[in-house]
């Protein structure tokens, strides 16, 4: 697992190796179209948050460090 801080060097890694990010958070993920920790970086805060609420906000401050 990855922990915070590391963004600049694996925002091209896949979404699984995020910390907090498991096998069934990742089909959710993937199935809105977030692949890679890049993508859920660059991913709108408030729609994750609404879609997966805390854990939303969560994963995506890990996924910006």
């Amino acid at each position: 697992m990855i922990l915070l801080g590391y963004k600049k060097t694996l925002r091209g890694d896949k979404i699984e190796e995020l910390f907090m990010v498991g096998k069934k958070s990742a089909v959710k993920l993937k199935s809105i179209g977030i692949i890679k920790i890049r993508d859920l970086a660059l991913s709108n805060k408030k729609i994750l948050i609404k879609r997966f609420g805390k854990f939303g906000s969560t994963i995506w401050e890990n996924a910006n460090g």
